[in-house]
């Protein structure tokens, strides 16, 4: 679905009215928002990502970045979503991190 059929589907209130029981989220809310931009093609790949899996566009790319951080940490490292520190150095390319078995060597 489109933006444009997302907009006609959603102007009938019938389609607005909610799926089944409200429930609260069992982890604490985001703190921080980060803007991040796009290629119009890239962000239409998540958006295509994201619907097939039924899940926002937002938690598709939080998913994406967690699962890349737990695979460049190793395990012992992820105590849980907080238990890494990035520092931005201008000075250099790569974002540093308090992990140790992130940091840049030689």
């Amino acid at each position: 679905m489109n933006t444009n059929e997302e907009f006609l589907f959603y102007e009938d209130e019938s389609n607005r009215l909610p799926d089944g029981h409200a429930h609260r989220r069992e982890t604490a809310r985001l703190t921080t928002h980060v803007p991040v931009r796009f290629s119009p093609e890239m962000i239409d790949a998540v958006r295509s990502l994201a619907q097939r899996e039924q899940i926002s566009v937002s938690g598709w790319i939080r998913r994406a970045v967690s699962r890349e951080l737990e695979r460049l940490a190793p395990p012992e490292t992820m105590v849980g979503p907080t238990s890494l520190t990035f520092v931005c150095d201008p000075s250099i390319d790569e974002p540093q991190t308090s992990n140790p078995y992130l940091e840049r060597t030689g």
